[in-house]
């Protein structure tokens, strides 16, 4: 048993494997994954809460599982442009049939459902079309075998790092009312310094992995891209010289909302238990073997 699967709640993993039965190519680490960093976007004031942790938990399942089918080629443009209207606009049907839809519609079922308004479920919805126009993106770099800029590639990273979708299913999770919050310019710019911070961590992460692979997707992984024009080290230098630049700019917009607001405790704790997840090795990034080593 790896180190992330022995570290979750087992009656919400067993609750998420239940639901997910039957979907194609899902795996059980992308609920032990999922279930992990679910019960994390919380805040250390909240009560313990199982639906809540189920709600999020199921979010980043959906994500992780969809973004090895995406690295897979396995989402065809057409599924990537009906996702893409579904979360775009709250009224859109749509009778195409495929894993994707199925799967997002059955969870944008679920989020709707703790959803106070109509407004909080049209927000996670945008969100969730944010990541999906980012993973397009990538998907673009990835078949055409480089990215357009630095700027570029990073920009498309934040959207696709999933959070834009995570957080607002967290919000709506702990009855936390985001989109009353919308024209919040403070709480957006620290959210988005959240999103650009995990994304150069993850690519900082999975480099190596990456790199053995020879992965089609690693031109969207930023430290691998700058090892076009610069060393290995200087390029691992540099993000990592960034990401402590997100990390400040994006702590410096918290501190201003205050040590009261709600939301910015949330991704305060959120921050240091994805960082734990790190830590104890997932299996995607070639980590979590029996044992767990880190």
């Amino acid at each position: 048993m790896t180190r992330v699967a022995a570290a979750v709640d087992p009656v919400v993993l067993e609750r998420i494997l239940r639901w997910a039965k039957g979907i194609e190519d899902f795996e059980e680490h992308h609920a032990h994954d999922g279930v992990f960093l679910g019960s994390a976007f919380r805040h250390d004031g909240l009560p313990e809460n199982a639906d809540a942790d189920f709600l999020v938990g199921l979010c980043v399942t959906f994500w992780f599982w969809f973004d090895d089918r995406s690295d897979r080629f396995r989402c065809d443009a057409d599924t990537y442009d009906t996702l893409i209207a579904l979360g775009s606009d709250p009224s859109h049907r749509t009778t195409k049939r495929a894993p994707e839809i199925a799967f997002f519609e059955r969870l944008g079922d679920e989020v709707k459902q703790r959803c106070g308004s109509a407004a909080e479920h049209a927000w996670w919805l945008m969100g969730s079309a944010i990541v999906f126009r980012g993973m397009l993106a990538e998907r673009v770099m990835s078949r055409a075998g480089a990215a357009p800029s630095y700027a570029e590639a990073l920009e498309a990273g934040a959207d696709s790092s999933t959070l834009p979708s995570i957080l607002p299913a967290a919000n709506v999770a702990h009855r936390m009312d985001r989109a009353a919050r919308a024209s919040d310019q403070r709480l957006a710019r620290a959210e988005r310094y959240m999103c650009l911070s995990q994304r150069l961590l993850n690519d900082l992460v999975s480099a190596d992995k990456e790199r053995r692979e020879g992965h089609a997707g690693r031109v969207s992984n930023i430290a691998l891209l700058l090892e076009g024009s610069m060393s290995r080290g200087a390029a691992r230098a540099f993000v990592e010289a960034q990401l402590h630049g997100y990390e400040r700019l994006m702590s410096h917009e918290l501190d201003l909302l205050g040590p009261g607001d709600d939301f910015a405790r949330l991704i305060r704790h959120s921050i240091r238990n994805i960082r734990r997840w790190y830590a104890l090795g997932p299996a995607r990034y070639g980590s979590g073997a029996e044992g767990g080593a880190a």
